[in-house]
C-alpha cells in the first residue's frame, strides 16, 4: 500500500496522519489531497460491484469485498420514478459500500487487527460483516433504543455489541474511547474518516452507467449525509472528467422532529417520525458540508411525517419492493418535493432506497 494519506479536520482544519479517525476537537476528517480529482471514463471498468471502480476509489490489493454494489435500478412508472435498490447489498443496505472501503483501509493501510464502530443498526451490521471478512475483531457501540433484531444481526456477524445509555453523543464517545484503549484498533466510523463517503460515491458512478447519462434528480434519505456527499463527489468527479456535463440536483429527506438539514432550507415540518428510526440524528457532524453539497447541486432538503412515511412504505411494498421505513422516506420526500414545486411533474427522479425491511 501507498503511504497513509494526510487528513484535515473539517471543523478546525488541523492536519493529522492517516491513522487518525477523528479530530480531537470532535470534527470529521477529509483528505488533504482529494481522492482522484476527476474520473475521465467508466467504460474501462471491469469486474462487478465496487471492484469495477477500484481505480477511481483508490483501492489496491486486499480490497475487502462481499460483492457489494451493482444494485439494480428499476423504473417504476406508477410512482414516476426510478428505484435504486440498495437493500440488495450483502447485509441489506447501502452501508456495505462505505464499510467495504473503510474496513479495507483499516486492514490494509492502517494494519489494524480490530475495529470499533458506533451504530444502531445497518452501519454496525455492515462493519461487522466486512470485519469478519477481513479477519478483524469488531466492537459495536449501540444506543439503548437499538432493537433486539438489529442487535442480534450484528452479533450473528461476530460483533461484540455494547449498549450505551444516554444521548447519541455518548455512544460515539464510548467508541472513540475504546478505539484508543487497545493498540491495533481503528475507529471504523461511517461518519468521521472520509473513506465511508468515498465508498458511497460509487452510487453516482453506477447511476450514470445505468441511466446512460445524468438522472433527472436524486432523492435520498439523509441522516449523517453519506449518500448526499458521496453522490455529489462522484457526479462532480465525472463532470470534471468530461463524462457528464452537469451534476444532477440532489435532494435529502429527513424525519420530522429530527431534521436539522431540512431546517436549514426552511423545509422542516411539525410532528415526529419515530418510524424512520435510522434517520434520527439531531447533530450530524458534516451538516455544513451536506448543506453545501445540496446547494451546489441545485437541490435542498425536506422532512416528512410518520404518516407519510408509513404510506410510502406500504406503496412500495405493494409494488414488490421490500424496504424499511427509513428507505421509504425517499418516496415520501419525492411526493413532498412535487407538492412544493421543487421537482418537476415530468421529471423521473432516482429514489435511493437505502435498506431492506427485516422483521423486528
Amino acid at each position: 500500500m501507498d503511504l497513509l494519506p494526510r487528513l484535515s479536520c473539517a471543523w478546525c482544519e488541523r492536519e493529522h496522519e492517516g491513522s487518525v479517525a477523528r479530530c480531537p476537537c470532535g470534527g470529521p476528517l477529509d483528505r488533504v489531497e482529494p481522492l482522484g480529482r476527476v474520473v475521465g471514463s467508466l467504460s474501462g471498468a471491469s469486474g462487478a460491484g465496487l471492484s469495477r471502480f477500484s481505480s477511481a476509489l483508490g483501492l489496491g490489493e486486499g480490497f475487502v469485498s462481499l460483492g457489494e454494489g451493482g444494485t439494480p435500478l428499476v423504473q417504476e412508472e406508477s410512482l414516476g420514478a426510478w428505484l435504486k435498490l440498495e437493500g440488495l447489498n450483502p447485509t441489506g443496505s447501502f452501508k456495505d459500500r462505505g464499510a467495504s472501503v473503510v474496513v479495507s483501509y483499516a486492514a490494509n493501510w492502517v494494519g489494524a487487527s480490530r475495529v470499533v464502530e458506533d451504530s444502531s443498526g445497518n452501519a454496525g451490521a455492515a462493519v461487522a460483516a466486512y470485519a469478519a471478512r477481513a479477519g478483524l475483531e469488531c466492537v459495536v457501540f449501540s444506543p439503548a433504543h437499538v432493537t433486539d433484531a438489529k442487535r442480534a444481526r450484528m452479533e450473528a456477524l461476530g460483533a461484540d455489541v455494547r449498549v450505551v445509555e444516554g444521548p447519541r453523543s455518548s455512544v460515539t464517545e464510548a467508541a472513540v474511547k475504546e478505539a484508543k484503549r487497545e493498540e491495533g484498533t481503528y475507529y471504523a466510523s461511517h461518519t468521521y474518516p472520509p473513506f465511508f463517503v468515498e465508498g458511497c460515491s460509487s452510487i453516482a458512478f453506477e447511476l450514470v452507467e445505468q441511466v446512460g447519462g445524468v438522472p433527472d434528480a436524486v432523492v435520498t434519505p439523509c441522516a449523517m449525509g453519506s449518500i448526499v456527499l458521496g453522490c455529489f463527489e462522484g457526479f462532480d468527479r465525472l463532470r470534471r472528467g468530461g463524462v457528464i456535463e452537469e451534476v444532477p440536483a440532489i435532494f435529502a429527506v429527513q424525519a420530522a422532529g429530527v431534521d436539522p438539514i431540512a431546517a436549514r432550507f426552511g423545509n422542516d415540518v411539525e410532528g415526529e417520525n419515530r418510524l424512520a428510526d435510522g434517520l434520527l440524528v439531531p447533530e450530524p457532524p458534516r451538516l455544513g458540508q451536506v448543506v453545501d453539497a445540496l446547494e451546489a447541486s441545485g437541490g435542498c432538503a425536506v422532512s416528512v411525517t410518520e404518516d407519510k412515511t408509513r404510506g410510502a412504505m406500504e406503496r412500495l411494498h405493494r409494488r414488490g419492493v421490500l424496504v424499511e421505513a427509513s428507505s421509504a422516506t425517499a418516496l415520501a420526500g419525492g411526493d413532498a418535493l412535487r407538492e412544493r414545486g421543487l421537482l418537476g411533474r415530468g421529471e423521473e427522479p432516482v429514489l435511493v432506497l437505502t435498506g431492506a425491511w427485516t422483521p423486528g
